[in-house]
């Protein structure tokens, strides 16, 4: 087993993001790193900022920044205000992706009626997830610019262009469960993209024509995390 000296890296993880998450899990591990995930269902998110905050992180692959889109519309899995904030403002090194900010989410039958005309999909029993709009990545990516371009230490941003969670295979409803189309939309998506680029002032942006969970997509990761570690 690693000894307490290993480093110790803390990834960003939901269902949706599973395939990129366990691949770098098993990658980091074989090379003697230490891993530890942080749910993106709101605490998992306070408990990431908060270790990283005091340093016990050597870095944070910020695979599953869901959670802001949560704090944006109001949903149950922000993580409130402080939410990508701590290696930003404590200097780790760091690498973000916009894992499964294609959704917020709502418990079933407690979606707020200013949403009732969008497009959502029954997650389970409990949650409905609500298909990011336009407007909402415009604001997911300029919240991300503004908080990174405060960076103490170097970042890369790896954004899948083919989707940003495992949803992209579902259709969407309405609330009344007709169907509405398809999740995958890649023009949307691409607004986000858009509104960061315009907005970032440091670091890297790196484009790939993967989707998140494709192993291809995780080896990038770990590639430049890799390399932001060396430094």
């Amino acid at each position: 087993a690693p000894d307490d000296a290993s480093p110790l890296i803390g990834i960003s993880s939901f269902g949706g993001t599973a395939g990129c998450v366990n691949r770098l899990t098993e990658t980091l591990m074989n090379l003697g790193y230490e891993v530890i995930h942080f749910h993106a269902s709101g605490p998992g998110g306070k408990a990431l900022e908060s270790l990283a905050r005091q340093k016990d992180l050597s870095a944070v692959l910020d695979i599953t920044t869901h959670e802001i889109t949560d704090y944006l519309v109001e949903g149950v899995y922000s993580a409130g205000e402080s939410r990508f904030t701590a290696a930003i403002e404590v200097g780790l090194p760091q690498i973000v992706v916009p894992g499964a900010i294609d959704h917020s989410n709502f418990w079933v039958n407690q979606v707020p009626d200013k949403y009732s005309d969008r497009e959502f999909f029954q997650y389970n029993a409990q949650n409905i997830l609500m298909r990011t709009n336009s407007e909402e990545f415009e604001a997911i990516g300029n919240l991300m610019a503004d908080r990174l371009n405060q960076s103490k230490a170097e970042f890369v941003i790896l954004i899948p262009t083919l989707g940003f969670s495992e949803h992209t295979t579902r259709k969407t409803y309405d609330l009344e469960g007709n169907e509405c189309g398809f999740w995958f939309k890649p023009e949307v998506d691409k607004v986000f993209a858009t509104a960061l680029k315009k907005r970032l002032k440091k670091g890297r942006i790196v484009e790939l024509d993967l989707h998140i969970n494709d192993s291809e997509f995780a080896d990038n990761c770990l590639s430049f995390l890799l390399e932001l570690l060396k430094k």
